[in-house]
Formats: structure tokens, sequence, C-alpha cells
């Protein structure tokens, strides 16, 4: 698909607070070899509880350099170079239902989309 290698390291780390929720943190580095361009992914992610059933929220930021290659844009949502921050929050439907929803805002540099699904 491309003829560009990448290196990427990551760093996770989960702890878990006085109820047992884990909270998740984790850095994502991923550099091209051929030249100093490179993308940088932070997020976290813990568990919540709306309407009376579990969700999970998850927050993340990242950086692309401009020329960092058409794979910023196959790997990330928001399909852009620059900054970016998307918060996501997804649950199931309460009284077992088996149907998930989701809700995610995501901004970037360029441009501020938002979906519901």
């Amino acid at each position: 698909m491309l003829d560009v290698n990448f290196l990427r390291a990551e760093i996770h780390h989960a702890d878990a607070d006085a109820d047992a929720d884990e909270h998740q943190y984790a850095l994502a580095l991923i550099g091209r070899l051929d030249n100093d361009k490179f993308k940088v992914v932070l997020s976290l992610s813990r568990p919540l509880t709306a309407l009376g059933e579990r969700t999970e929220f998850f927050a993340y930021y990242s950086y692309v350099n401009d020329d960092f290659a058409p794979r910023a844009e196959l790997t990330e949502d928001f399909l852009d170079t620059g900054h970016a921050l998307s918060f996501e929050l997804q649950g199931r439907l309460p009284e077992h239902n088996p149907l998930t929803w989701l809700l995610n805002r995501n901004t970037t540099s360029a441009a501020t989309p938002a979906e519901v699904s």
C-alpha cells in the first residue's frame, strides 16, 4: 500500500480506583523511518454509569505531522493531520437489549464533525 516503513511504540497503564473501576491510559508514538515525521496519540478510558447501565468513556488526543503520510488518514477516525481531540461514550441500551449506542465528538484543527450512532 505504501512504500514507507514506520516504527510504532506504545505504553499502556491500567489502574483501579476504590470501586475497582479500571482506568486505562496509553501513549503511542509512530514515526517514519525515512524522515523525521511522526504521529503521537494519547488516550484515556474509564467506565461510567449512564441510563442505569455501565458505559465506557474514551478520550483521545493526537498530533500528526502535515507530511506524515496517507497512513494518518487510514488509521484514525478524524481524517486530517495536525491536532485532533475525540471523545466517545458507548454502552448498551437498558434492560438487556442486545443493541449498543455510541456518542462521538471529534474536533480537529481543520473541522469539527460530530457523530451519533
